[in-house]
C-alpha cells in the first residue's frame, strides 16, 4: 500500500463575512474554485453547503492539499464529492464538517488520493457513502441512518463522541481495495457506545473494534468482532440488549500467534444463522488483512449473561454463560454447539428447555444443570456441577452429581468424584474412564436403584469401575464391572434376567443392609457379606468353583459352585452344584445337598474343617470331603442319606430342649443293604436311647434303615458312641453322640428380632419401568385398616391390592399384569390395558400417600 500523506493546513481569515447556504453549480468543480460555487463564494466553516453538481476537493492553483471547511453539508441527488489528485504519492484532502451530513448522491475516494470527512454532528445517507474515513468530533451523540438498501461503504471513526445512535438498519461495508486485494476495515467506537435499538446491523468485510453496542438488534450480514491493527487482540466488545444473528457472527484473523476474539452479550443471544471462528481446519497459512485468507487458528469467545437459542450452526470455540440468574438453553432438532460451554455465573441453576449437544467440554462450575427430562449428549468432558433429571447421551464425567433420574443412553465414561442421586437407568454403555498411568479404581455412588438394560464395565483390563448402590439392582444387560458395593441400611433387592452373569466381586459394605434376590443369580467374582444378610428367597445364587462367598449371613438359598467362609447359612439351603466350606462356617438351617458340598482344599498338608449345622441334612449326592482335607459334622436335627457320606467325623448334638434325632440311610443300590444291628457305647451311653428303628435289618433297594435317638439329660453334658454295622452307608456306621445339659442357644427358625417401624413409609415399587409384575412395599407403625389401591392417569380404579386390618410391621404385595394370584400374594384381578403411568395409593388410618409407576408392554 502506498505510503499516506496528511496535511492540515490552518487558514487565519482575516476579512469579515456573513455566514449563509450556498449551493454549487450544476457543472461542479474544483471545492477551491470560486466558479464552483453559485455566487462566486467559496464555503467556509459558518456556511451550509448544498453540492448539486460533480465537486472535487482540491485546490485550482495546483497540487496542493487544503483543509475544507462547511457547517451543515447536503449533497443532492445530483451531486458528487470526490478529491483532486494529489499528484505526490497517496494524499488525504480533509473536509471538516461542524454540523450534519445528508447525502442524497455519491461520496468518494479519487482515483488515487483520498477524501477524508470530519463530523460533529448526524450522518444521513441515502445513496453512495465511500470516503476513505469519516471521523466524528466532538463530545456529542451522533445519530446515524440509511435509506433501505444502502450502506456506510468505508472507515468510520469515534474521536471524541460518547455515543451513537442509529435511527434506521445498519449496513457496514467498509470494503475497499488496494491492488485489487479486498481488505476489511473498521468502524472504530474506541470505547464508546452504539445503539442499535430495534434495528438490525450488517457488516460485510468490516469490524467493529472495542466498544459497546446497545439494544435488542439483528445481526445480519457477516458481523466480524476483532481488531486487525497491528496484529493486536484489543478490549472485549460488549453487546448490551438482545441479539438475533440471523446470519453470520464471527471472530476476527489475529495474525501474530493464536488469539481469542471476546464478546460480551449482556442480553439474550437467538442464533438462526451462524457463530464461528474465522478459521478452517484446513492449517494455518499466511495470515493476511485478506478476507480470502480463511485459513487461521484464531478463536471467538461469546460471553452471555441472558438466555441462548439456537437454530442455526454454532461454531464457535468457546461459549461462556455469565448470568446473575438463571438462563436457559435450548437447540432447535439436529443443532449443536460445536465448542467448549462453560458456565461461569453466579446463579444456582442453568435450564435446558431442549436436547443439548456440545461437541467439546462442558464445565458447570458448581451449577445444577436442569436437563428436565431432555438429553445432553456431551463429547469430552463434563465437569464440576450438578445435573438434574438428565437423559445423558456420552460425556466423560468428573465431579457431577446427577439428581432424580438419570437416563444413559450413550456411553459414558466416570472418572472419580461423581455421585449418582435417585433412580438410574442404563440403556448403553457406563464404564471406567481411563488412567493411563497404570491400575486404578474409579469409584461412583448410586444413592437409588440402578436399571441396566446396557453394559456396565471397565474401560480395560487396568482400570476399573467400582459402583456402590444404595438402592436396588435391576439387571437385564452386561453387567461387567470389577466391583459392586451395595452400602447403607436399607433393604436392597437384586433382579437379574435368566441367564445374566453378574460379573466382578459383589460386596456388602454395611453390616445392617439387607439384600434380598428376587429371581436367580448369577456371579463371576466373590462374594463378601460384610456380616449383612442376603436372602435369596428360595432363588439360586451361582458361583464360579474357585470363587468365595464369605463373611455374613445367606438364607433360604439354592446354592450352585462355590466356596464357603465366616458364614452362615439360614431356614432353608439347597447344594445344587460343587460347594466347598472352609471354617467358620455354620448353619441354622434345613440343609439339601442334591450335589457335592465338601470342604476346601487346604493346600498346605492336611486340614480339618468343622461345621455346625441346627437343623437337618438331606443328602442325594457327596457329602464330606473329595481331598486329603478332612470334615467334621456337628449337628443337631435329622440325617436323611440317599448318595455318598464321607465325611470324617459325624456328631450328632443333643439339648435339653432338643432331646431328639433321627437317622434314615436310603438304599440306592440294585441289590440288598444288609445291617447287623445298631448299639450305643461309651461311658455317656445311660443318656442315650434308640426309641425308634435300628436293629438288624435287610434293606431292599430304594429303602431306608431308620433309627431315632432319644436323650435324657443327667446332671452333667455326657458322651457316647452309635455304632452301626453296615459298611455300605459310609461314615454314618460311627457317629458321635454329644448330650449339653442346658437349652438350646439357637433355632431353626432363628431369624434378626423384628424392629417395628416408627413411621408411615410407602416406597417406590420395584423394578420401575416394570413388565409384567412389579413389588409394592411399606411400613406402618401401628395397627389400623389398610387400602392399598391401583388407578390409571384417569383416576380409574384398576386394582384393589389391599384392603383389610394390619397391624403394625412392614409389607410387600406383587402387582401383576397379568392378574390372577401366585405364591400367595396379594396379586392384581384385573389386567392392565396399555402402556403408561398409573398410579398406586396407600390409606391407613388418617395416612393417605401416591406414587407413580410406569407400565412398559
Amino acid at each position: 500500500m502506498k505510503k499516506v500523506l496528511f496535511l492540515l493546513i490552518t487558514l487565519s481569515i482575516l476579512t469579515v463575512r456573513t455566514y449563509s447556504q450556498i449551493h454549487s453549480t450544476a457543472i461542479g468543480g474544483l471545492w477551491n474554485d470560486p466558479n464552483t460555487w453559485v455566487g462566486g463564494a467559496i464555503p467556509g466553516s459558518g456556511d451550509d453547503v448544498i453540492i448539486e453538481g460533480p465537486v472535487i476537493h482540491g485546490s485550482a492553483s495546483g497540487y496542493t492539499i487544503l483543509t475544507e471547511y462547511c457547517k451543515n453539508l447536503t449533497i443532492t441527488s445530483n451531486g458528487s464529492l470526490k478529491n483532486a489528485e494529489y499528484g505526490g504519492g497517496s494524499g488525504i484532502f480533509p473536509l471538516v464538517v461542524s454540523g450534519n451530513v445528508v447525502n442524497n448522491g455519491i461520496v468518494s475516494d479519487g482515483t488515487s488520493d483520498f477524501i477524508k470527512i470530519f463530523i460533529s454532528g448526524d450522518l444521513e445517507n441515502n445513496n453512495i457513502w465511500m470516503p476513505y474515513e469519516t471521523e466524528f468530533q466532538t463530545a456529542n451523540n451522533h445519530n446515524l441512518s440509511l435509506a433501505p438498501g444502502k450502506s456506510f461503504g468505508s472507515r468510520l471513526r469515534n474521536n471524541g463522541s460518547p455515543s451513537f445512535t442509529a435511527l434506521t438498519d445498519m449496513l457496514f461495508t467498509c470494503d475497499y481495495s488496494v491492488d485489487g486485494n479486498l481488505y476489511r476495515d473498521h468502524f472504530y467506537l474506541n470505547g464508546q457506545t452504539f445503539n442499535i435499538g430495534n434495528h438490525s446491523i450488517e457488516l460485510r468485510q468490516c469490524l467493529i473494534n472495542k466498544g459497546t453496542l446497545t439494544g435488542d438488534f439483528e445481526i445480519l450480514g457477516n458481523f466480524t468482532t476483532g481488531w486487525t491493527e497491528g496484529y493486536d487482540i484489543k478490549d472485549t466488545l460488549l453487546f448490551v440488549g438482545n441479539v438475533t444473528v440471523t446470519d453470520t457472527l464471527t471472530g476476527n484473523i489475529y495474525g501474530g500467534g493464536y488469539g481469542i476474539y471476546k464478546l460480551k452479550v449482556i442480553g439474550n443471544l437467538i442464533n438462526n444463522g451462524v457463530i464461528k471462528d474465522d478459521y478452517d481446519t484446513g492449517g494455518r497459512p499466511k495470515i493476511s488483512y485478506d478476507v480470502n485468507s480463511v485459513l487461521n487458528p484464531d478463536d471467538l469467545e461469546l460471553l452471555i449473561t441472558g438466555n441462548i437459542i439456537n437454530n442455526g450452526i454454532w461454531e464457535c470455540n468457546f461459549t461462556t454463560l455469565i448470568g446473575n440468574g438463571t438462563q436457559t438453553i435450548y437447540q432447535s432438532d439436529g443443532k449443536m454447539f460445536d465448542g467448549y460451554l462453560t458456565y461461569l455465573g453466579s446463579a444456582n441453576e442453568l435450564n435446558a428447555q431442549s436436547n443439548i449437544t456440545i461437541t467439546k467440554d462442558f464445565g458447570l462450575n458448581n451449577v445444577t444443570l436442569q436437563m428436565n427430562n431432555h438429553t445432553l449428549n456431551v463429547h469430552r468432558w463434563l465437569t464440576n456441577g450438578k445435573i438434574n433429571n438428565c437423559v445423558l447421551y456420552n460425556g466423560y464425567l468428573q465431579n457431577i452429581n446427577s439428581l432424580n433420574n438419570l437416563i444413559i443412553t450413550g456411553t459414558v465414561t466416570v472418572d472419580n468424584n461423581n455421585v449418582f442421586h435417585g433412580s438410574v437407568i442404563l440403556q448403553d454403555t457406563l464404564q471406567s474412564n481411563e488412567y493411563g498411568g497404570g491400575s486404578t479404581v474409579f469409584t461412583l455412588p448410586i444413592i437409588g436403584d440402578i436399571t441396566n438394560y446396557g453394559v456396565i464395565k471397565n474401560i480395560n483390563d487396568g482400570d476399573m469401575l467400582s459402583l456402590e448402590v444404595y438402592g436396588n439392582i435391576y439387571n437385564e444387560g452386561k453387567w461387567e464391572n470389577s466391583f459392586t458395593k451395595f452400602t447403607g441400611t436399607s433393604t436392597h433387592h437384586i433382579t437379574s434376567l435368566k441367564n445374566k452373569v453378574l460379573s466382578g466381586d459383589f460386596s456388602i459394605l454395611d453390616s445392617s443392609g439387607t439384600v434380598v434376590a428376587d429371581n436367580d443369580l448369577i456371579f463371576s467374582g466373590n462374594i463378601n457379606l460384610g456380616r449383612a444378610e442376603i436372602d435369596m428367597q428360595n432363588h439360586e445364587i451361582s458361583l464360579n468353583n474357585n470363587r468365595w462367598i464369605s463373611n455374613g449371613y445367606i438364607k433360604n438359598a439354592k446354592i450352585k459352585n462355590g466356596m464357603l467362609s465366616h458364614l452362615r447359612l439360614l431356614d432353608q439351603i439347597e447344594i445344587n452344584g460343587r460347594v466347598e466350606i472352609e471354617n467358620n462356617v455354620d448353619a441354622i438351617a434345613n440343609i439339601i445337598v442334591n450335589d457335592t458340598l465338601s470342604t476346601i482344599a487346604y493346600g498346605g498338608g492336611t486340614g480339618a474343617f468343622y461345621f455346625t449345622v441346627y437343623g437337618n441334612i438331606e443328602n442325594s449326592g457327596l457329602f464330606g470331603q473329595i481331598y486329603d482335607d478332612v470334615l467334621r459334622l456337628y449337628i443337631n436335627g435329622d440325617i436323611v442319606n440317599k448318595g455318598i457320606w464321607n465325611t470324617d467325623q459325624n456328631n450328632l448334638m443333643f439339648f435339653k430342649n432338643n432331646t431328639n434325632c433321627s437317622l434314615s440311610c436310603i438304599n440306592t443300590s440294585s441289590t440288598n443293604m444288609q445291617v447287623n444291628g445298631s448299639v450305643i457305647t461309651g461311658s455317656g451311653a445311660p443318656a442315650y436311647s434308640i426309641i425308634s428303628g435300628g436293629g438288624i435289618q435287610t434293606i431292599s433297594p430304594n429303602q431306608s434303615y431308620d433309627l431315632s435317638l432319644q436323650f435324657t439329660p443327667t446332671s452333667g453334658d455326657t458322651t457316647a458312641t452309635l455304632n452301626i454295622d453296615c459298611t455300605e452307608i459310609g461314615s454314618l456306621n460311627n457317629i458321635h453322640l454329644i448330650g449339653y445339659n442346658y437349652n438350646t442357644t439357637v433355632d431353626i427358625k432363628e431369624e434378626k428380632s423384628p424392629v417395628l417401624p416408627n413411621e408411615f413409609v410407602l416406597n417406590q415399587n420395584y423394578p420401575n419401568p416394570f413388565n409384567p409384575s412389579t413389588k409394592i412395599s411399606w411400613q406402618s407403625p401401628v395397627g389400623s385398616w389398610q387400602t392399598l389401591k391401583v388407578f390409571d392417569v384417569l383416576g380409574n380404579e384398576v386394582a384393589t391390592l389391599v384392603n383389610e386390618y394390619k397391624p403394625a410391621g412392614s409389607y410387600e404385595v406383587e402387582f401383576s399384569t397379568l392378574g390372577g394370584s401366585a405364591s400367595g400374594r396379594n396379586v392384581a384381578h384385573e389386567s392392565l390395558r396399555a402402556s403408561g403411568v398409573y398410579f398406586y395409593q396407600l390409606k391407613a388410618g388418617d395416612f393417605i400417600q401416591t406414587k407413580k409407576m410406569l407400565m412398559i408392554k
